[in-house]
Parts: C-alpha cells; sequence; structure tokens
C-alpha cells in the first residue's frame, strides 16, 4: 500500500482507532478491580459477600493491568487526513 493514498490514511486512522479503543478497555477494567478494592477496604454493605481471596485477585489484577498499560506506552499518532497525503503527494509530483 503506497504511503501517499486514502486506503494509507483510513487504515492508519483503523489502526489508532483500534489502539485507544484497547487502552479504554484497560482502564474499564483497572476501575472496575480497583472498585471492589474499594468496596472490600470500606466495608460497605455487599464487602461481606466478596471473598478475600477475589479481592486479593483484583489487587493483583489492576497492578498487572496498570504495568502493562505503562509498558506499552499511550504513544500520539499524529492523525493524517486525505489533504496531507494528496498535498504530499502532490511535492512529489512536482520534484
Amino acid at each position: 500500500m503506497a504511503l501517499d493514498t486514502e486506503q494509507y490514511v483510513l487504515v492508519r486512522e483503523l489502526m489508532i482507532l483500534r489502539r485507544e479503543r484497547v487502552f479504554n478497555i484497560c482502564e474499564f477494567l483497572i476501575y472496575m478491580a480497583r472498585m471492589v478494592l474499594l468496596t472490600s477496604a470500606l466495608k460497605l454493605p455487599f464487602s461481606k459477600w466478596l471473598d478475600p481471596i477475589l479481592v486479593s485477585s483484583c489487587g493483583l489484577f489492576q497492578s498487572g493491568m496498570q504495568l502493562f498499560k505503562q509498558m506499552r506506552g499511550k504513544k500520539h499518532f499524529h492523525k493524517l487526513t486525505i489533504e496531507d497525503v494528496q498535498a504530499r503527494s502532490l511535492k512529489k509530483q512536482e520534484e
């Protein structure tokens, strides 16, 4: 696939959106695990039904997911537009 085509721009945008979706899912799971930990620590009404093994598993899980998220890094990609690609293509043609 040539770097100066509309398909390249669309595929790149799709990749960026998928990456953002993965990070959003990771963050959701981290927050849910933290809610279980808070429920247990604050002795809320439903905390008596939480097994200590579940609580400790949630702690390990949220720590692991946080580490995964930090290792992968949330890279900021420059979002290309079709106009950028067409302008680049015109420059190449002029040269």
